[in-house]
């Protein structure tokens, strides 16, 4: 609840000792004060004019300036004892229209009692306004009009609690809802509901509202905080899935590095044997080359390892720019090549080897002041379906080996002998 200072008629800060009034709990309630203020003055009035009532009148006085006053429970408490000794006085006087106002009054202060809570006041009012009231008497127009306004007050305040009750019940499911992953402040928010269901006072339900407030500040903080852990969370994960990115990308370079002859560029032996498992699942027949560059040693030695390698080089770029896009060229060996021709029988095979030999070997070798020519021995084979690649490339091999003895810088294939 909110703090509340005592006001005086002209609007300035009192207390009853100069200090702070207590803030128990506060009652938003002018209509009823404003209707008992105005029966309060009334008997005021009535008893102000007849001299045997002075000190009636400074009694109603001083209960009007209670009630002009009042803001919390003690105020309120105070107030009606006051009017609960009102009868003690009214009966010293002659007066019927005071004994009659002093019912109203008692109606008054019953609706507020019973408004506040206050049951033992409230119990003791009604016992008292059942002790004085008289069925025959006739009730005054203008004191009935201001009980009016309290019927009305009371009904509206009624009514305005329904309102508000229902109110705090929809922002309680709505947090409800945000704090489905909050247990702490889901308990919290269960506790609530239990005093909502049960409440019955608007004191109570500003209570509420109060605690609502405080919660949902605490489930906002909670929110963000959640937030702030996830948007670290998907950075960490942002960042796991780069390194990952980076590692797989790596990986990947170290596979084709694995698989790839670092001079030519051409696959290597890994590289055949992924391939050849391929080829084995094919039914069409695949041409077989065997490539070995002639006298070798010699360009080596005669020329130095880096022409030899410019050699090796230029019989790769050779079958890079001969073969089809699904062919296969692989550097096996120093100076050893295999090349697999796709859907290429034995003919077509040899015809393909004849020309990389015409071709390589028009190829100006060397450079500068000593150019050469280099050759190379092929022998060729065909791979039909239902054989073993291991047998094919054992005759192959038989081939190559009679190329280089018949002569070197020929084809041979295996059906040759």
């Amino acid at each position: 609840m909110f703090p509340f200072q005592r006001k005086d008629a002209r609007g300035g800060e009192a207390a009853k000792t100069g200090g702070t009034l207590s803030t128990s709990k506060t009652v938003p309630l002018p209509p009823l004060k404003k209707a008992l203020g105005t029966l309060l003055k009334h008997v005021w009035q009535a008893a102000a004019a007849d001299p045997g009532e002075a000190a009636l009148a400074e009694r109603v006085q001083e209960l009007r300036q209670l009630l002009e006053l009042a803001f919390v429970r003690e105020d309120f408490e105070e107030l009606f004892a006051g009017v609960q000794d009102l009868p003690l006085r009214l009966r010293t006087g002659e007066s019927a229209a005071l004994s009659e106002a002093l019912e109203r009054i008692l109606d008054a202060a019953i609706g507020l009692a019973r408004l506040m809570g206050q049951e033992g006041p409230l119990a003791a009012l009604e016992e008292l306004l059942a002790s004085v009231t008289d069925p025959s008497r006739d009730v005054p127009g203008e004191l009935s009009r201001h009980l009016s306004e309290i019927g009305q007050s009371v009904r509206f305040l009624q009514a305005a609690a329904f309102v508000f009750r229902t109110s705090l019940a929809d922002v309680l499911a709505l947090l409800g809802e945000v704090a489905n992953h909050a247990p702490g402040s889901r308990k919290r928010l269960e506790a609530i509901q239990q005093r909502l269901e049960v409440a019955r006072e608007y004191e109570d339900l500003m209570d509420l509202r109060t605690a609502l407030h405080q919660e949902a500040g605490s489930l906002l903080e909670e929110v963000q905080q959640r937030d702030e852990e996830l948007r670290n969370a998907q950075a960490h994960l942002d960042e796991v899935r780069s390194e990952m990115g980076t590692l797989q990308s790596a990986l990947t370079d170290a596979a084709a590095m694995a698989r790839t002859d670092a001079l030519t560029g051409l696959g290597n032996r890994r590289a055949l044997a992924e391939v050849l498992v391929q080829c084995a699942k094919s039914n069409a027949t695949i041409g077989v080359l065997a490539l070995d560059l002639d006298n070798f040693k010699q360009i080596n030695d005669g020329f130095g390892h880096d022409t030899g390698d410019t050699v090796i080089r230029s019989l790769a770029a050779l079958l890079r720019q001969e073969l089809r896009g699904h062919d296969h060229a692989f550097r096996v060996g120093g100076e050893e090549f295999i090349v697999l021709l796709a859907g290429t029988g034995l003919s077509e095979s040899c015809a393909v080897a004849e020309r990389v030999r015409e071709l390589f070997a028009a190829l100006p070798q060397g450079g500068g002041e000593q150019p050469f020519a280099a050759t190379v021995s092929i022998g060729v084979g065909a791979w039909e379906r239902g054989a073993r690649y291991e047998d094919v490339s054992r005759d192959v091999d038989a081939a190559l080996y009679r190329a280089k003895h018949e002569g070197r810088n020929r084809v041979v294939p295996v059906s040759s002998r």
